[in-house]
């Protein structure tokens, strides 16, 4: 089954508003289509409670997975000449 769900006022007016209107955790409101039993499972699956945190959570942990798919296709394919010394001395500076 497939509802409606409004996850967050038009893009222009998000744009044209005063500065202290909007603060940095906001964003424009958009109507977007989301399988409802899939966002349920997501939500009981990430253990939160509001369809909001499912949403944003879900998004994190695929930005998440990105960059780490992105990581590994580089690795072992950097050549770094550091020896133990080097190593420590950085660990040490810290």
């Amino acid at each position: 089954m497939v509802g409606v769900l409004t996850v967050t006022s038009d893009f222009e007016a998000h744009l044209n508003a005063p500065k202290s209107v909007y603060t940095q955790d906001t964003m424009p409101r958009m109507t977007i289509e989301i399988d409802e039993a899939l966002l349920e499972e997501a939500r009981q699956v990430l253990g939160v409670r509001t369809k909001r945190e499912a949403i944003e959570r879900a998004l994190q942990e695929l930005v998440r997975q990105q960059r780490r798919r992105g990581i590994r296709a580089h690795a072992g394919r950097v050549e770094l000449e550091l020896t133990q010394e080097t190593l420590r001395a950085l660990r040490e500076s810290r």
